[in-house]
């Protein structure tokens, strides 16, 4: 399939949309995603360790964050923007699924 073969139909057609309910307090979860040695644990494939990891909560402020594969090569870091619009509410900036994808084994 091409590279470009879904760029003709409208962006909201393109749109996924995950949803995960986890047995744990809320607060804990927000926890989990804004601290980066807590990310550090869980985030990423197995093998691939996120080895940087920076959060920056304030208006505007960026996150990014790299893993390092099995070879001890850091990968190009990722992220965006990220924001607190309530106390534990974390929004994310809309991301392309490229942003996610590890180069071949």
């Amino acid at each position: 399939m091409p590279a470009n073969a879904g760029a003709a139909e409208p962006e909201a057609d393109r749109e996924l949309t995950i949803t995960r309910s986890f047995d744990a307090p809320a607060r804990l979860l927000f926890l989990a995603w804004s601290k980066p040695e807590h990310l550090k644990k869980w985030f990423g494939p197995v093998g691939y360790p996120v080895t940087m990891c920076e959060m920056d909560f304030r208006k505007g402020g960026q996150w990014r964050a790299a893993m390092t594969g099995p070879s001890g090569t850091q990968q190009t870091p990722f992220g965006g923007e990220e924001r607190l619009n309530a106390i534990g509410h974390l929004v994310e900036s809309p991301r392309k699924l490229s942003d996610f994808i590890l180069p071949p084994r």
